[in-house]
Order: structure tokens, then C-alpha cells, then sequence
């Protein structure tokens, strides 16, 4: 019964596939129909992601933003690895202004085409419009700083000269938020200024900018073990901050929270930090 039972469910999938096909004949007049028509193969075999795919591609021809991510999102479901499903994602996240969505899928496809140029560009923007979004959100909750908001970049970072004592490392982060740093300078950046903590913590920095977040943990750790003899409370406190913001999800306004842990080690108490 149930052999039969199937055989009927795969006679009426093939039927329901070759109208498909006869209409995609017709353009843009047919769309509605193969809809209809997807949707019931789909009752038939949930799991059939041509199907699926199929509805996407319409919507995406019709602008229906709304269905492309859903039927996006369940072929990911089935194939994880499904990269022009992702870039359709990542489109529509750009869209809904979902910077951290565009970046979590970024970095999966730079991790399976790790040598796509484009991935790197995708990435870098979405950086710049989460850092105009966290400027704006910044002027909205310290409406005092809007003077400072409006001047642009450099003077939303003055700050970095108070808190940050090597001056190359405070240039760096000025063009890391404007999105003049790439992810293949993370090796030569942190080979540069892999000796100092405060180089660690920008080299954590960087990896949590390109969401590495196990790099910059690896970063971190390793300066905790090199130095677990002479580590200051200072120094501690620092790593145990840049620990917690590695691994939050809340990333708005992520460029203060970084200064903010350098900080920690420039605070006066009546010594200077060296290390």
C-alpha cells in the first residue's frame, strides 16, 4: 500500500514538473502559475529544493524581498554550502540595513571560496554602514557629542591619542573604521605588533572587526601564557573586557567598547603602562 501510495506521490510530481516546464516557456505571464504549481510539488516532496530554488528566483524577479529570503533560507537548510542562495541572502540583508547578517554570511562563503575578491568587498562595506549606523545611534543616546559626530571620522576617534599609546596602532584603527583595512592584512598586522598587549589587543580587535572571533581569543590567550608571571591587574582586567566583547553579539557601537579596553590600562593610578 505504501509502495503505491508513493509511486501515485512521484507520478504527480513529474506531471506537475513537465507543466513547469511547458509554462516557464511563456516568461514573465507564467510566473503566478509555476508559484501555484511549485507549492504543490512541495506538498508532494518538502524536501525538494529545485522547487524551492524555482520560488526563489521568482521573487527575486518580482522584487518580493520577503519570499526570496524564505525560500533562500529553507534551500540553506537542506544545502548549507548553497553559495548564490547565500548571495541572495546577503542582499536581502543589505536591504533590511542587517549588517551583521551580511557579514556572518560573508564569512561563510569566503570560507569556501576563500580567494573571491567581491566577499571582501561586501564585507567591508557592511562594516562602514554598521559604523555609520553606530555613530547615528551614538548622536541619538549622547546628543552633547552631535558637534563631534558631524566633524567625521577622525574627530569621532580623538580619543585614541588619550588612550592608546602607540600612535601607529591609533592611525590603524582610523583606517580600520573606515574601511581601509582588509582581512589579508590581518597576517602582516599581526606580525607587526604580536610583542606588546596593547598590539594584542588590537590584532583582537582587527579579528573581531573581520569576525574571527577564535582568532582573537588565540590572540589574547597566548599573551596571557607568554606573560603569566609579570601580568599586571591592569592588564588582566583589559583581556577580561576584550574577552567579553569578542564574545557578545551586540556589536553596535563596537569601535567605543574597543577603546574602552585599552583604556583600562591607561587609567591613572600613579604608574604608566610600558608593556
Amino acid at each position: 500500500m505504501l509502495d503505491e501510495e508513493e509511486a501515485k506521490r512521484k507520478q504527480e510530481k513529474r506531471e506537475l514538473i513537465e507543466q513547469i516546464m511547458y509554462i516557464k516557456t511563456e516568461g514573465p505571464s507564467g510566473w503566478e502559475k509555476i508559484k501555484e504549481l511549485q507549492l504543490k510539488v512541495l506538498e508532494l516532496d518538502p524536501f525538494d529544493t529545485r522547487s524551492m530554488w524555482d520560488l526563489a528566483r521568482i521573487a527575486k524577479k518580482q522584487k518580493n524581498y520577503k519570499d526570496l529570503k524564505r525560500w533562500q533560507t529553507k534551500v540553506l537548510e537542506f544545502e548549507p554550502d548553497n553559495i548564490p542562495a547565500m548571495f541572495d541572502l546577503i542582499k536581502v540583508a543589505q536591504l533590511e540595513k542587517d549588517w551583521e547578517e551580511v557579514k556572518r554570511l560573508a564569512n561563510r562563503i569566503s570560507e569556501l571560496q576563500p580567494n573571491n575578491p567581491k566577499i571582501y568587498n561586501i564585507i567591508r562595506d557592511a562594516n562602514r554602514n554598521q559604523l555609520e549606523s553606530d555613530m547615528q545611534a551614538f548622536q541619538q543616546e549622547s546628543p552633547t557629542h552631535e558637534s563631534e559626530t558631524s566633524a567625521g571620522m577622525s574627530e569621532f576617534y580623538h580619543e585614541d591619542r588619550i588612550f592608546i599609546k602607540d600612535r601607529r596602532i591609533a592611525e590603524l584603527r582610523h583606517q580600520l573604521y573606515s574601511g581601509d583595512i582588509k582581512i589579508e592584512d590581518l597576517a602582516d598586522l599581526t606580525e607587526k605588533f604580536k610583542d606588546t598587549l596593547e598590539g594584542r589587543l588590537f590584532i583582537a580587535e582587527l579579528c573581531d572587526y573581520f569576525q574571527q572571533p577564535k582568532l582573537a581569543l588565540q590572540a589574547l590567550k597566548g599573551y596571557q601564557k607568554e606573560h603569566q608571571e609579570d601580568i599586571s591587574e591592569k592588564d588582566t582586567k583589559a583581556i577580561k573586557q576584550a574577552f567579553e566583547l569578542i564574545r557578545s553579539k551586540k556589536k553596535i557601537l563596537s569601535n567605543h567598547k574597543w577603546l574602552k579596553v585599552y583604556s583600562e590600562r591607561t587609567k591613572p593610578d600613579g604608574k604608566d603602562v610600558e608593556r
